[in-house]
């Protein structure tokens, strides 16, 4: 528009840079604490499955954990390739394992993340 004000930041490339490094570093050091967080949840997780899913077996009981930047998962370890004799066993292990312990676990894993965050947060300065 001609005419109009302008506003020029300076060193607003700088700062950019210096929140993404802030990002980076903390990052860094929350995901260890987000993996313990998750283990809780994967233990119950899979002691639920050999427990409450008939003939299992300990290879379908066992799941993995993975943190990734959207959030932490829990999964079944092993998959199989094609079709499987059980094809319900992905539902019944989300109702009757993984939901369960997420469920059994949720004030210890909200507590847990608040606490991280703020922790983070005093590290990075905003408090």
């Amino acid at each position: 528009m001609p005419g109009a004000a302008q506003i020029r930041v300076k060193g607003a490339a700088e700062l950019e840079r210096a929140f993404l490094e802030l990002r980076r570093e903390v990052l860094r050091e929350i995901r260890p604490e987000l993996r313990a967080i998750g283990n809780v949840v994967r233990k119950e997780a899979e002691s639920l499955a050999v427990a409450k899913i008939r003939n299992i077996g300990s290879r379908w009981g066992r799941m993995r954990l993975g943190v990734v930047t959207s959030g932490v998962y829990v999964a079944p370890r092993s998959h199989r390739q094609g079709g499987s004799p059980r094809p319900n066993l992905g539902s019944l292990l989300l109702d009757r394992a993984m939901q369960p312990a997420l469920d059994a676990h949720e004030a210890e894993v909200v507590r847990r993340f608040d606490l991280l965050i703020d922790a983070s947060a005093a590290r990075a300065g905003f408090f």
